[in-house]
Formats: C-alpha cells, structure tokens, sequence
C-alpha cells in the first residue's frame, strides 16, 4: 500500500456512507441473533439442569434442600471454586471494555484493566477464610452484617442491591451493542431476551447449577481466547509486525489524520479539506477564525476538472474525525476547534495535537495525549508511561473493590466454597482471570490501532472492539466466535447475580421482615420467584441508560463512585472488632455523598458540561471513585483508633440454617487448627501478588519508556504464556478434582455400579427437610 498515507486496509477508507466499522451493517444475519440468545440459552440451560440432576441425583440422594440451593452444600473444591470466580467475574466488561481502553491508551490500558481488578480477588480470599471461621453458617453477605450490626442492614442491602443492578446492567449493555452491532437484532429486544436466557436453568438448581454452567463457560470462553492470541500473533501477525504497525499509527501528523478521516479520502488526500487547507495558506492575513469560517464556505465553484465542490458548499462537511455519536459534528463547533488547534504563519499552518481536547478525536490516529514519546512518535501506544491509563487504573481498582466486596455472589462463592478450598480457589481464580483482559486485550485491543480499522469511540465505548477485529480477520466465523464468547460470559455471571438477589431478597427481606419463621421449602419457592421478576427488571434498566446514551464505558467508570463507599464497612465487619455500627453506617453514606459531591464539582472545575460526555471524562469519574472510598476508609478508620468498639464475634457464629444440611460444616474442617495457617497464607501471598501487580511490575516497566521491538516481543510472550498456562488450568484442574465424582456418576449411567458411596464422596445427607430434584 506504498501508493496510500494509510496503512489502513483499503476496503475501511471511508468513500461511502459509513463513518464508522459497523456502520449499521451487521456481519451476521438477524437469525444468528436468536440462534445465540435464545438457542445457546435453551442449550446451555438444558446441559446446566442435567449436570445439577446428575450430581444431586447421585450424590445426594435426589434432593435439593434450601441449604444446597443457596450454598451448594458449601462443598466446591478449589478448581471449581476457581472457574466459578473467574466465570463470575468475566463480565462483558472484561471481554469488551479491555479492549477499550488498550483502544484508547495502548499496552496500558489491558495491564491496568487485569492487575487493577485482579487484586480484589485475591484480597476477598482473606475474606473467605474470615467467613468459615467466624461465621460458617452464614447465607448472605447482609445476614452478616445484620448480625454484628442490625442498624446497619437496610444502608448495605441498598448498597448490595446496587451493585448487583449495576453488573448486571453492564451485561447487558454490553451484550445488548454487541449482539445488535453483529447481528442487527434490535437493542432492546436484545436486552429483554439475555437475561431471560439464565432464568431457567438458575431456577431449577440454584448456586449448584450455576456453579456447574459456569466452568462450561469458562472453558468455552478460554478456548475462544486462545483462538485470538494465536490468529493475530502467529497466523496472522507477529509481534515485530503489530509493534511497526503501531509505530506508523502514532506517527501521523493531525493534517494527515483529517485526510484519512474524510468521506472523499482517496489514499491520498481528501480533496475538500485540502481546498480549504489551500485556502487558508494563500489568505493574505489569517489570524483570526473568520478567515477559516470564510475558506470553508467558497463563493465561487471549483474550476478544476472533474470539480471538487460547488460554491457556496461546506467543504469541511466530509471531515468526520470528530464525529460523536453517529452524528454529524455541528459546522461552527468544528470550524472553532480546527482553528483553536491551528496557527498560521507565512503560507504555512502549524498543528497542536494537545489542543484537540476541543473536539476530541474519535478515531484511533495520532499520538496518545498522555503517552510518552519520542520524535514523531508523541504519544506511544507502546509505553506503560500513560498518564490517561493511571487514571483509569485507579478508577478500575477503586469501582472494582466496590464490586467484588459489595455483590454478594462473591460472598456466595466464599460460603459455597469447602473450607480447605476457599482460599486457594479465590487465589487461584484471580491469577487465571488476570489472563482473559490482560491477553485478550493485548491481542484484540492492541490489534485494532495497529490495523486502524476504523472503530469509532461511541463504537468502542460499547464495546465494539473485539467484535470488529475479529470480523475483519475472521469474517463471520470471528463474529460467531466473540458473539458465544461474550454471550457465555453474559448468563454465566447473570446467573450469579440472579440467584445472589434471589438470596438477599429470601435471607435478608422475607424472612427476617415478612416472615420469621420460614422454612427451607418457602426460602426456595421465593427465590424461584424472585429470580425471573430482577432478569426483567435487569433488562428494564439497561434499556433505559441505552436510551438516554448511556454506554458500557460510562457505567464502568461511574460504579466506584457510588459503591466504593461501602467497602471499607463490610471489610472491617470481619476484620476489626474497633469498628462499630455507627461508623460503619456513617462510613458508607459520607463516602457515597462525598464521592458523587467530588465528581460533580471537578466536572464544573475542569469547565465541562454537567452531561454524559463532562461527567463521562476520566478526570471528573478519578475524583468521585477517589473520595468514595477514601472518606470512607478515613471514618472507620478513624472511630476505630479513637473510639474502639469491643465485638466478640458470637453473634455472627449464631446465625441460624433453616435446613439441617450440614454439608460443608465438619467441625474439624472449621477448626482453628486448619484456618488459622489458611489465613496466614492467603494474607502473605495476597498482599504480596497485590504490591507486585500495582506496584512492582508497573514501575519495573517504567524505564522501559517507549517499548522497542525487543521488549513488546518479552511482553508479548508474557501474554500469551499466561494465557496458555490459565486455559489448561482452569480447563483441567476441575476434573481431575472432580474425577471421584464423575466416575460414580459414569458407573450408575452404565450400570456398572449405583450412586455415591461414603469412601468416593462424603456429601453428607442429616436429615434436611427438602424438595424433591
């Protein structure tokens, strides 16, 4: 393409109609859509509901009590505990919003997205063992709170609420753009129709089932990753190759990036904008915008052969680089920041690439504001020196923390979890989730600048990224690819949060406030009944931010803000006995106010406008995630040191089963002996890997500056080892644990021997009321 400024593929140079890669036009039919929504729904619910049959039916007897309902029996071992975590917490964020901001930022953007969320994991794990030894009977992150401090209930079930619609509304959203971008299904239909897909199978088996459903679509989802990395590095491309490609995307000046990005481009030029661009130069005096307004509105018509405009006609109107939201960029707005980024003098115009925060560029070509470079190169793709990728690495970490400790399929994981499991499975589970954005978005993210296919940042803010890149070099099948990925994702960890909310409405409002003496039947038929009235409601929501033009991105960023402030409460309701109810409440609602108070006033601040797009800047969503979390941390903190509580724990050991399962419960697995080294462990190893993902490996990093083609080889070796060694992991270590239990099953399906026997499997039957599988 020597002929050509662009390395862009010459079939997205944009002489058409379409401003952006999709465009409206879907790569795949509209059927492919409910093939994917409603047919993998049925599939995977009908695979889901005969795994749980044949694990309730042959190892416990054929009965689901309430206690295996909500818990799982709080018998899963480390592999599944660990696929569970990283299908929980592999959102469409994590598939779609990684490659976003490696779109926007570089190599930063998927290392800050994986190590910043990835620690909260591993730190939940000391919660984890916290729960078997302070409170093992425990059903609900709120039944806890309400037992050390019931003043405190009805402030952290609203926050526990909220950061379940908030997940499940980024599914959504996600899911919703990305099947309408593949496959033209309507938006809001599709947002209906994807949470109505996890009812059933969540339905008929509760946590087990989705348990089971999830380590399916954990492998499917790493077995699609795989696919990616070796087709952009290997089949593809090299990491020499995509390392150049990045180079020449940095490389191009602002008048170049106004020619690729006009509808005339011809690979040359684009014949308006250079009129006007002439125009300008020979103007005897240009020093003012009038003398830009007056080129861009010619009298006279074009004398050339064939004609390039016609007089009176608007010759920047092809220049679709700074369009936002599939509309046009207004003529005066466009005409103010060309010139605020122009200066003329002596027949020649000077570019200042920092000025365009006027009107910010919407597709991926120039420099990176923020990045280190060098030369021609300012503002690199290559260098973990980005001061917009810091930003959001701190929002990532902060929304992040307020996700995991708020939503209680988190601490749902942790009760379901065997004692001896819990900690290693959340360890585990962080370190191979930290593949999925690290090495997807290294791959698919770092791709689409290095191709420069033209994503469009409303395209990419919904998460358009891998869905693009993976059409261009896969045509359909890459479509299909992403599309399954993404949807296993979506009902995996929507099938979580349904039975979450299902658990919080049962243990947390029915019982305690409607009715105390419920037993195991009436908590299950609630939770079947609440589960398909939040997917409603779930989709209800999501269909509403998407109508006000609300993205995946925008939700992402804005989460901490209004959750984070509950983190430091629910940390301390297990870790500190100073911390007392009323600190804990003051905590959390200071925080949130004070957060929301932050973001608003450096909006006005920073001069933008109080709308989606000013408070939508990573500045203004820095400052609220910040002040959340840190208010909060300060109160409790605070009242701890001057102020001491004095807790004991016993009323947290007091919480009542309403069924007599005592899977999961063996006094010697819970006893001081085992737990206490488990704590030590997961406390040493934990905050260690956390200093070393936020801390160490970045800094280490650090003076590398821009990366050479040397370096971005390591990192790209880096990258897909990880994501080699995390697929067979996860993939693998569940069945070997699980091998006991699948060859009593196998044995009674072939009539080679009937159900469990007490030396394969102890899931022990004590008599629970239930109901029947």
């Amino acid at each position: 393409m020597s002929d050509s400024i662009t390395h862009m593929p010459k079939e997205y140079w944009r002489g058409g109609t379409d401003d952006s890669f999709f465009g409206g036009n879907a790569p795949l039919s509209e059927a492919s859509g409910y093939i994917i929504v409603i047919g993998m729904g049925v599939g995977m619910t009908l695979l889901a509901a005969i795994l749980t049959h044949l694990e309730v039916a042959y190892t416990r007897s054929g009965a689901i009590s309430s206690e295996f309902f909500n818990t799982a029996g709080r018998s899963v071992k480390t592999g599944l505990t660990a696929s569970v975590i990283v299908s929980q917490w592999t959102w469409a964020a994590t598939l779609l919003q990684s490659s976003n901001v490696a779109w926007n930022y570089g190599i930063s953007g998927p290392f800050w997205y994986a190590s910043g969320a990835t620690i909260q994991v591993l730190l939940f794990g000391i919660l984890a063992i916290e729960i078997k030894r302070k409170c093992p009977t425990a059903h609900t992150v709120c039944e806890i709170v309400k037992a050390r401090w019931p003043e405190a209930h009805g402030t952290f079930l609203f926050f526990g609420f909220s950061a379940n619609l908030i997940v499940t509304s980024m599914l959504i959203l996600g899911g919703g753009a990305t099947i309408n971008a593949l496959t033209g299904m309507h938006t809001i239909l599709a947002s209906f129709l994807i949470p109505i897909s996890v009812i059933p199978y969540t339905m008929y088996g509760g946590l087990k089932a989705t348990f089971l459903a999830s380590y399916i679509h954990t492998s499917i989802i790493f077995v699609v990753l795989l696919m990616m990395i070796y087709t952009i590095y290997v089949s593809e491309f090299s990491s020499n190759q995509i390392w150049d490609m990045l180079k020449r995307t940095t490389s191009y000046s602002v008048d170049d990036c106004h020619n690729i990005f006009s509808r005339d481009f011809d690979g040359q030029t684009s014949p308006k904008y250079e009129a006007a661009m002439d125009c300008v130069k020979v103007a005897t005096t240009c020093t003012e915008k009038s003398c830009l307004n007056t080129c861009a509105y010619p009298t006279v018509a074009d004398t050339e052969v064939p004609a390039r405009y016609e007089a009176g006609s608007f010759l920047l109107k092809d220049l679709f680089l700074y369009d936002q939201g599939g509309e046009e960029i207004k003529e005066k707005d466009l005409i103010d920041c060309l010139w605020e980024m122009m200066t003329v003098t002596a027949g020649e115009i000077k570019w200042d690439p920092k000025a365009d925060d006027a009107c910010p560029k919407q597709f991926a070509c120039g420099g990176v504001n923020g990045n280190v470079g060098m030369g021609s190169d300012t503002g690199s793709y290559l260098t973990m020196i980005s001061l917009e990728g810091l930003k959001f690495g701190i929002i990532n970490i902060v929304g992040n923390f307020g996700t995991v400790f708020c939503d209680q399929s988190y601490w749902q994981s942790a009760i379901a979890a065997k004692p001896a499991s819990a900690h290693k499975g959340y360890m585990l589970g962080g370190m191979v989730w930290f593949a999925i954005p690290f090495s997807l978005a290294s791959s698919l993210g770092v791709a689409s600048t290095a191709i420069q296919l033209p994503i469009s940042a409303t395209e990419a803010g919904a998460g358009l990224v891998p869905p693009a890149v993976a059409v261009h070099l896969l045509g359909t099948g890459g479509g299909w690819a992403i599309a399954i990925m993404l949807f296993m994702a979506i009902i995996s960890t929507g099938s979580a949060e349904a039975i979450a909310v299902s658990s919080l409405i049962s243990y947390d409002i029915y019982k305690p406030y409607f009715n105390p003496k419920a037993n195991g039947d009436d908590v299950i038929r609630v939770s079947r009944i609440v589960i398909p009235f939040y997917c409603v409601l779930a989709g209800a929501l999501a269909t509403v931010l998407w109508a006000i033009g609300i993205g995946l991105g925008w939700v992402y960023g804005f989460m901490g803000i209004h959750i984070g402030c509950a983190v430091s409460p629910l940390w301390f309701c297990l870790t500190d006995s100073r911390v007392s109810a009323k600190a804990a409440i003051t905590a959390a609602w200071a925080g949130c106010i004070s957060g929301y108070a932050a973001w608003i006033f450096t909006c006005l601040g920073l001069g933008d406008p109080l709308d989606r797009f000013g408070l939508g800047t990573l500045s203004s969503m820095l400052a609220g995630n910040v002040f959340s979390i840190g208010i909060s941390w300060l109160i409790c903190y605070g009242q701890a040191l001057a102020a001491p509580d004095d807790y004991d724990w016993q009323s947290l050991k007091e919480i009542a089963l309403l069924d007599d399962d005592q899977s999961g419960l063996d006094a010697e697995d819970l006893s001081e002996e085992k737990l206490v080294p488990a704590l030590d462990w997961i406390k040493r190893v934990g905050w260690t890997t956390t200093f070393v993902l936020i801390v160490l490996w970045p800094a280490l990093s650090t003076p590398a500056g821009v990366f050479s083609k040397t370096y971005f080889a390591f990192w790209i070796f880096v990258v897909i080892a990880w994501g080699f060694f995390a697929s067979v992991v996860i993939i693998g270590l569940p069945i070997y644990e699980s091998f006991g239990e699948i060859a009593v099953i196998a044995r009674a399906l072939t009539g080679l021997g009937g159900g469990a026997s007490k030396d394969e499997i102890t899931l022990s039957e004590r008599g629970g009321k239930s109901v029947e599988a």
